[in-house]
């Protein structure tokens, strides 16, 4: 491995995980960018969710990665939670096989950690492969939508020249925690297969009285929604039923009574407007399942809710204050980020071309 900085991090040691599942178009170019940032004090970990491809051949083209194998697709939260007790770090990077990560990415990560203790987890910008759009400068968060990807389809020069954003949750796809706090919240919450840990994650970091930031300096290029597609029926349904399970969890009881019915109220209009806006009428039949899945979940949702709440240690006025809360108040603000996907989604058609 190669080092492009000489910091130490006072002999603490750094796990990088790649979570992997039949992602060889994608693994190649991602091990070969992290590895060149990386340095002796930084292990680069991909954990294998049982591919059947030849991503595990080309992990072992890099010397000093390590396979971490879990022989079948445990999905996002229990394939990364099974992964941490393999891994040294005091501090936990996750990264999803489908970026390649600019060189510098990671020291502005760590340092953010390192001498903010305040901030429980710091994530990368992240912008469209193959353009100078943005993907996430981590998320916002309102009680109408949800959470959304913040300057989602902005153009990056836009936010060049600041050091970060004072984010609502940290976006998966690359983000850095301390281990100790990784594990003091019980890592990702396994219900989800995929969609929603992060935002979980990180809301339960906030209730502890941490702040969440995006830290700008550290920029990743990713495919987004490379295995699921942008707006699959499938990935609505996911998004839909995991939101509303973290907010059924995060919130005081007052904010739950309002803002549940209302969160439902306003995805059956997205998944509406969807089905129109794209002609299909699976993406509002997904929506209503996820709220009927919630309903049939409901004892493992409050169950799950008791344990939250019996451990925060902070009101929500002060866990859902942060820069991006109040960025997009009326529900009318989903529909612009609606409307950047479709743009982005039809430039990478464009960039795909041969």
């Amino acid at each position: 491995m190669t080092c492009s900085h000489a910091t130490d991090w006072d002999g603490q040691l750094v796990s990088v995980l790649v979570l992997n599942w039949n992602g060889e178009r994608f693994l190649g170019p991602c091990l070969a960018s992290v590895v060149r940032d990386a340095c002796p004090h930084v292990e680069v970990v991909v954990v294998d969710n049982g591919s059947s491809d030849a991503s595990l051949e080309i992990a072992r083209q890099f010397p000093g990665v390590r396979v971490v194998p879990h022989g079948t697709n445990l999905g996002f939260s229990r394939g990364y939670n099974a992964a941490v007790p393999e891994v040294k770090g005091q501090f936990l990077v996750f990264l999803n096989n489908d970026t390649v990560v600019e060189q510098g990415w990671l020291v502005p990560l760590i340092e953010t950690l390192r001498q903010q203790p305040t901030v429980g987890i710091s994530g990368s910008m992240q912008l469209f492969y193959g353009t100078q759009i943005v993907n996430s400068v981590g998320g916002a968060f309102t009680l109408w939508t949800g959470g959304m990807d913040l300057g989602y389809g902005q153009p990056a020069a836009s936010y060049r020249g600041r050091p970060y954003v004072d984010a609502f949750f940290a976006s998966g796809a690359a983000m850095a925690i301390r281990r100790e706090l990784f594990e003091r919240l019980g890592g990702f919450e396994e219900y989800f297969f995929a969609y929603g840990e992060d935002i979980d994650l990180s809301w339960r970091a906030r209730l502890l009285g941490y702040k969440i930031r995006t830290v700008l300096p550290s920029v990743v290029h990713h495919h987004h929604s490379a295995s699921w597609g942008i707006f699959s029926p499938r990935k609505v349904r996911m998004v839909t039923r995991n939101q509303l399970i973290v907010n059924i969890g995060c919130l005081s009881t007052p904010n739950v009574l309002h803002s549940v019915p209302a969160y439902a109220v306003f995805a059956l209009l997205k998944g509406a407007a969807m089905a129109v806006a794209l002609r299909n009428i699976n993406y509002l039949l997904a929506t209503a399942a996820a709220l009927i899945e919630t309903g049939v979940s409901a004892r493992t949702v409050w169950r799950r809710r008791r344990r939250i709440q019996a451990s925060r240690l902070v009101p929500d006025r002060e866990a859902l204050r942060c820069e991006a809360f109040a960025l997009f108040q009326s529900p009318l603000g989903w529909l612009r980020i609606l409307r950047a996907g479709r743009q982005v989604d039809r430039a990478r058609k464009v960039l795909a071309r041969p």
